[in-house]
């Protein structure tokens, strides 16, 4: 039926999904040492695609709580609730000295903020 299609459908493109993002990580096993000018472009590629994502839940985030009074005032408040929990988890995490495996200090920071956003993140799709 219908329910087994949609099923089918989903899986192929989550496989997909995960094939693309581990090959994106192919050239990092043929690149020891990133010069910072491809570093600021791929940083740059990297915030394009995530500027892009945002406009699109944005987007499907007005479509489900524009129906109804207030609608546009919840989805602000959403926005300003993950905008105010990105930078209380920074200024939290910049006043304890914290270890990640091998990562220490700014780096291992950084990678924590990137995991618990792509965490986050997740539970909403």
């Amino acid at each position: 039926g219908g329910g087994h299609a949609g099923i089918l459908s989903v899986s192929f493109n989550t496989l997909l999904m995960a094939l693309a993002s581990g090959l994106g990580g192919v050239p990092f096993f043929f690149v020891r040492k990133l010069n910072k000018q491809w570093l600021g472009v791929c940083n740059a590629m990297a915030s394009g695609v995530m500027v892009a994502a945002s406009f699109g839940l944005l987007q499907e985030g007005f479509e489900l709580t524009a129906r109804g009074d207030g609608g546009v005032w919840r989805l602000f408040l959403g926005v300003a609730m993950g905008l105010a929990f990105i930078m209380a988890s920074q200024q939290w995490l910049e006043g304890h000295d914290v270890e990640m495996g091998d990562l220490k200090g700014l780096s291992a920071r950084k990678a924590i903020m990137v995991i618990g956003i792509m965490t986050l993140h997740s539970f909403s799709e």
